[in-house]
């Protein structure tokens, strides 16, 4: 579970920078 909300965070944190 903890890896999935890491995984999730850092999709996140991808767009974000890429938008």
């Amino acid at each position: 579970m903890r890896n999935a909300w890491h995984f999730y965070y850092a999709s996140v944190l991808t767009v974000k920078v890429v938008c």
